[in-house]
């Protein structure tokens, strides 16, 4: 594979393993490790490295633990002879040539076995972020750190409680007013958002900066400048009017003068620019006139100058339209530094910006801690470095510096379009530039290019995809000038591949799908696939968005597939633990009849009292007849059961601790004789194992209840084994990983410069060097300034980068089969990068080569309803009694009809001098979007009744409004706080109408006008005109006014 280096020109040495995906990485690092261990490092001496000199760092604990089993792997296999011969040749016999005794390697591998085993501490195979914590730890003061201090791996809920207090100064601190009023002012100016409710909104933009924050380690910087906006936007608008009037404009391009004097009509009253919808004509140099007229040369300059102004305007209000949020964002700083302080407290994501603020500042703290290390660490093997960011590279530096001084050696192991982590600091950049730091050292770089993990037909197909000529003309379909590709090209230089020996074999299946139905579509081909291979298959669906993963994931459970994914392994999410948690709810709050019921109808209880669903059921619905709590109904009509199941812990619950109590109702209901329980007792032993990480803050089991949502994703998930399942699970998730099958169902390339999840504005961070600054961005603008353009550019490239990295790393996770799908629509560029036939099909390799019957074994679903144990709530304490309404099981297909024409209506706004077919259809069409399934339903019948209602001659003045603005679905806050949602608010001129769609239950009558009243009172506080309320029956088209 490479060149191993035991001569004696060899140290200090760095050694670059340039690994493309499948070749053997995890392989080449342990063996690196071994020669390490096992040769001398100079010629003549027996002085051989042991673990205490080596530190091998990765960047997760899969890995990790991935390379120690490998190393331990290895070391077994010198001492019972059972390497194999490419082992022999790739480990043993390296080692031979400088020791030339078998017994005195084999002896070697004992006593390093022996030394792991006795000090395990010193076998340093860890991640980036163990590593760092280890330093902490023990130098904590010189951190300003109290000894015990505790990581977290989560800062929101710290964030939250600080915005929290934050709104809770607001009267009693003028500066915290001044700071949140411009904030707000901004937000809504910014964001377009219609909620009155924007603190979710807030904490989801401050969680947002503080992480890039962490990620740089490094403050934001606003820009100051020393000339207002608004003055500058005055004298714009006056030399704007000063050419218009000049302008002669018989002589000129019409569009060019109606272009002008529209933005005057839209500017000449605002005191800063609107420059959204900037007319192209501002990016001319010259002035458009008709042919053979030459125009003054003073309008020349003019324009010029104008154009000169537009660029410093759009200048200034990209870098100063986020001042606001950067004030924000110290203050809420601030108060969490002095929070997570007096908690003693770090967070996960500071531990790389604590060292490095030590490092930067501190001449003491490299010399006492560094170099102590550096005296005992020899040789940094560093895993998957294209992940490594600027911040850990230079927290590690001075380490490898030290121990190359002295000898040693740096080995680094990655691959540039493996980099799909830069959101969290990797820049791929690092991987080249490293040698540049040491240049007196000599410096070694191999590739890797046999690819051990998949068939021939699908390293020729990746091969052809992410070829430089591909990629090549796929950058010239997309079409930007102002990009430099050779820089995306150069990544992907060293894209081809090699076939393992006999490796043949293999299939692609790709195909271009129309955008119309595209999930409907897709889902159908999904489980024609699945059903037709063979069941032994081990099969991946990799997606780009978790939500996706939960979609895809729906539809093969609703089709009756066993299937893993971090939905299906999230303890939380598991219908066994659900219903142990709403039997805990219950015993903390009697009175929550919802947590009751979910579990007595679920399995655990279903099980042990031997009676049927149907008993239960008819039992809950049958005592809805008054306010007493259900649990004392349950008392008195099923006396043995509670007396056997619930009265040992209903009154003591609370003094048991949360592990006791688990294993007190394990005991109670005697989980080893359910069947229920030897299904999902994993799950059940997770959650103890949660309990028991949560005692060192707090054993009760209200405070477990409390923090179940504080538990990371990583946290929540079960390491499932045993029975073969389809693996559902994003691309990041899958790296490292290899599946004999792989279906990718939404191959795109989507890029959207400056967007952060649902937020409507564009910005990003810029590195400054000594700052961050945050940077509004849109297309529009960056065409009217250098700088804004090159941000913006540069960034598009790093996306683009970022996609084209994700795709990689998906099609290279399949051993023998891949299946992927492109959506057709306009925006997704990743159609431009295969080369489909007429019919929008690609296919490379045979398909008839490989074995396909797949068993379908369907679940046996129950025809009764069945009442799944409640999720879990911020507010988990039903505090008022809450009722199961027997009408809601009666009526259930008309309430779901309802709320489908409810779905669509409330995307359908002002109809006035619009086309309602249109509109109805493009209604649909964002509700199709918005559901998980849409099996069985007529879309045409609800499009004819939704024109029905909409066309209805006495309905009309509530779809068609001249004079009026029109919301959908507003979201009102009472004074208690509680959110109210709106179907329908009309404000007119000299009046507001509020409408309630309802299905007509004559029983909810009373109800209905109850809360429509309550509406009128909110509407009218808001807008301060009197206000009319309707409530609109959609299955009988009647208004009535309420």
């Amino acid at each position: 594979m490479f060149e191993v280096f035991h001569k004696k020109e060899t140290y200090p040495q760095i050694y670059i393993l340039d690994a493309s995906a499948g070749s053997g990485k995890t392989y080449n690092l342990a063996k690196q490790y071994l020669h390490l261990l096992f040769i001398p490092q100079k010629v003549n001496e027996q002085q051989t490295s042991n673990i205490r000199n080596i530190l091998a760092i990765t960047f997760t604990n899969k890995a990790a633990s991935e390379m120690k089993q490998r190393i331990l792997e290895f070391l077994k296999k010198i001492i019972l002879d059972l390497l194999d011969e490419k082992e022999k040749k790739d480990i043993l016999q390296p080692v031979l040539e400088s020791l030339n005794d078998e017994k005195q390697v084999i002896s070697l591998a004992e006593k390093t076995i022996e030394d792991i085993i006795r000090n395990y501490h010193y076998f340093q195979v860890q991640t980036i972020d163990s590593f760092i914590n280890q330093i902490i730890s023990v130098y904590s003061l010189h951190l300003g750190l109290s000894p015990l201090f505790k990581i977290k791996t989560q800062h929101k809920e710290y964030i939250d409680y600080c915005v929290d207090k934050l709104i809770d100064n607001y009267h009693n601190d003028k500066s915290v007013k001044k700071i949140l009023n411009k904030f707000v002012n901004n937000y809504f100016y910014l964001e377009h958002r219609k909620s009155w409710y924007l603190k979710n909104d807030v904490i989801e933009v401050l969680n947002l900066l503080y992480e890039v924050a962490k990620k740089y380690a490094k403050k934001y910087q606003k820009f100051e400048p020393e000339v207002h906006i608004e003055r500058i936007s005055k004298s714009f608008i006056n030399k704007i009017k000063k050419f218009f009037n000049l302008l002669p404009k018989e002589k000129v391009y019409k569009k060019f003068v109606n272009a002008l004097e529209r933005f005057i009509e839209e500017n000449s009253f605002r005191r800063t620019l609107l420059l959204k919808n900037l007319s192209n004509y501002f990016t001319y140099s010259n002035i458009p006139v008709l042919k053979n007229f030459v125009i003054d040369k003073n309008l020349e300059v003019l324009w010029r100058s104008i154009r000169d102004d537009l660029k410093h305007i759009i200048e200034l209000h990209c870098f100063q339209i986020y001042n606001s949020y950067i004030d924000i964002f110290d203050y809420v700083e601030k108060e969490l530094n002095l929070f997570v302080r007096q908690e003693n407290i770090l967070f996960l994501n500071e531990l790389n910006k604590k060292i490095n603020e030590i490092i930067s500042s501190d001449e003491y703290f490299v010399p006492t801690v560094f170099m102590k290390l550096a005296t005992r660490i020899k040789h940094c093997l560093i895993d998957e470095f294209q992940d490594t960011s600027w911040l850990q590279w230079n927290n590690v530096l001075p380490i490898i510096e030290e121990a190359l001084a002295n000898g040693g050696s740096l080995f680094y192991v990655g691959d540039k379009k493996q980099m799909i982590y830069r959101f969290s600091g990797s820049e791929y950049t690092l991987f080249d530039d490293v040698p540049k730091f040491f240049s007196r050292y000599k410096v070694k770089k191999t590739y890797l290019s046999t690819n051990l993990r998949s068939k021939k037909e699908i390293v020729e197909f990746n091969n052809q995809i992410f070829s430089e000529q591909n990629l090549g003309q796929f950058l010239s379909k997309i079409g930007n000038n102002n990009i430099n590709f050779e820089e995306i090209l150069s990544i992907y230089s060293n894209s081809q591949q090699k076939v393992k020996e006999d490796n043949t074999g293999g299939y692609v299946y790709g195909e271009l799908v129309s955008t119309e139905n595209y999930n409907e579509i897709i889902k159908e081909k999904i489980k024609q696939i699945i059903t037709e291979l063979h069941k032994d298959k081990e099969i991946a669906i990799l997606v780009r968005r978790k939500k996706e993963a939960e979609l895809v994931s729906n539809w093969l459970i609703e089709a009756g597939f066993s299937v893993e994914s971090e939905r299906t392994l999230d303890v939380f999410e598991n219908n066994f633990v659900k219903e142990i948690i709403s039997l805990i709810k219950f015993l903390l709050t009697p009175t929550d009849n919802l947590s009751f019921v979910s579990f007595i109808l679920g399995e655990i209880f279903l099980e042990v009292s031997k009676l049927s669903y149907n008993e239960i059921y008819n039992f809950v619905f049958e005592q809805q007849k008054d306010n007493v709590p259900l649990y004392q109904k349950f008392k008195q009509s099923f006396p043995q059961l509670w007396e056997r199941f619930f009265q040992p812990i209903f009154e003591t619950a609370n003094f048991y601790a949360a592990y006791d109590l688990l294993v007190k109702i394990s005991e109670i209901f005697d989980f080893l004789s359910l069947n229920s329980f030897h299904q999902n007792y994993p799950f059940f032993y997770k959650l103890l194992e949660l309990i028991k990480k949560l005692e060192n803050e707090c054993c009760s089991i209200s405070y477990f209840i409390e923090k179940i949502d504080s538990f990371t994703e990583d946290e929540r998930q079960l390491v499932a084994k045993g029975e073969k399942q389809i693996n559902v699970m994003t691309i990041h998730k899958s790296k490292g990983l290899e599946f004999e099958v792989v279906i990718l169902p939404f191959v795109r390339i989507d890029i959207e410069v400056g967007k952060h999840k649902d937020y409507t504005q564009r910005f990003v961070v810029v590195d400054e060097k000594d700052y961050l600054r945050i940077v509004k961005l849109s297309k529009e603008l960056a065409e009217h300034s250098e700088h804004i353009s090159s941000i913006y550019h540069n960034e598009y490239k790093n996306l683009l980068i970022d996609e084209l990295n994700v795709l990689y790393v998906a099609f290279t996770r399949a051993k023998e089969q891949i299946y992927f799908f492109v959506p057709e629509g306009r925006d997704n560029l990743a159609k431009f990068l295969f080369s489909f036939n007429d019919n929008k099909v690609i296919t490379h390799g045979n398909l008839q080569s490989l074995s396909l019957s797949f068993v379908n074994k369907k679940n046996n679903m129950h025809n009764i309803l069945k009442l799944l144990p409640v999720e879990n709530k911020n507010k988990l304490h039903f505090m008022v009694e809450q009722k199961i309404e027997k009408f809601e099981i009666v009526n259930k297909q008309r309430i779901i009809e309802g709320e489908l024409l409810h779905r669509i209506l409330s995307v359908i706004h002002n109809l006035y001098n619009k086309d309602v077919e249109k509109e109805v259809e493009l209604a649909i069409q964002k509700t199709q979007k918005l559901l998980l399934s849409q099996r069985r339903i007529n879309w045409q019948k609800y499009k004819t009744v939704i024109l029905n209602i909409i066309t209805n001659s006495q309905l009309q003045h509530i779809f068609f409004v001249p004079n009026g603005e029109v919301y959908c679905e507003q979201e009102i806050i009472t004074s208690d706080g509680d959110t109210r949602r709106i179907d329908r608010i009309i404000k007119l001129p000299d009046k507001v109408i509020v409408v309630d769609y309802k299905l007509k239950f004559v029983e909810k009558i009373k109800e209905y006008e109850k809360q429509l009243k309550e509406y009128k009172t909110l509407v009218q506080q808001v807008f301060s005109l009197p206000t009319k309320g309707y409530i609109l029956f959609l299955d009988t088209q009647h208004l009535i006014e309420v």
